[in-house]
């Protein structure tokens, strides 16, 4: 079964950049305030965190933003790689 995927937009694709910009800039602060929840980043802010996900998506679709311009990441409890 193929899937298609439509083309991202131009603001989408501005707004994912800008949210993984962000992640990465502020890995150390998001572990310090948000060990082991997710974060909501939106056109590259923080624009909500939590344990579960789904209360997450549930929030953004409260607050009628556009999903695809949100990233949901993963906050570790440290800053570590592991190498294998």
């Amino acid at each position: 079964m193929d899937v298609e995927c439509a083309p991202l937009s131009a603001e989408v694709f501005d707004s994912l950049e800008k949210n993984v910009r962000y992640f990465h800039e502020h890995l150390d602060e998001l572990i310090e305030e948000f060990p082991d929840k997710y974060v909501v980043l939106y056109n590259g802010k923080l624009i909500a965190n939590g344990k579960k996900i789904e209360k997450l998506v549930e929030q953004i679709e409260a607050e009628e933003l556009d999903i695809n311009m949100a990233s949901f990441e993963f906050v570790p409890k440290t800053n570590r790689v592991l190498v294998v």
